[in-house]
């Protein structure tokens, strides 16, 4: 009997050291979206529209080159969603691996194109 409850003891601990270790691995960091270039899934304003995730914590976007706003500010990330802010405008994204999810509730949006709920911005290292 001492036997089996061991054995089970055992693998309860093996099973739960294994989910401790998805979770941890599926929760982004800041090294996972910094020093990124975020390339906007669908048409930017006369060019593409991007989001830059630097790693000093600064962020900038850029909806496209007929735009004459370039959103300059911070971002952080907390529970796998990138918070963009700048002095006007306060965003949310769910970060995948290499991709920015756009979260509409609680988000603002840009100026000049409304992102859509579950779209997409695509990274790439900046250069």
């Amino acid at each position: 009997m001492k036997k089996y409850l061991y054995l089970v003891f055992i693998a309860i601990v093996i099973v739960v050291i294994f989910i401790t270790g998805i979770v941890i691995k599926n929760i982004k960091n800041e090294n996972d979206v910094a020093n990124k270039i975020y390339t906007y899934n669908n048409e930017g304003f006369g060019g593409d529209f991007t989001i830059t995730i630097k790693d000093d914590g600064t962020a900038s976007f850029y909806e496209g080159y007929l735009s004459s706003y370039i959103g300059e500010g911070t971002w952080s990330i907390e529970n796998d969603i990138l918070f963009l802010n700048d002095n006007t405008f306060k965003n949310k994204f769910k970060v995948h691996d290499n991709e920015l999810e756009f979260i509409e509730e609680d988000s603002m949006n840009f100026p000049y194109i409304k992102v859509k709920n579950g779209e997409k911005f695509i990274g790439k290292p900046l250069e």
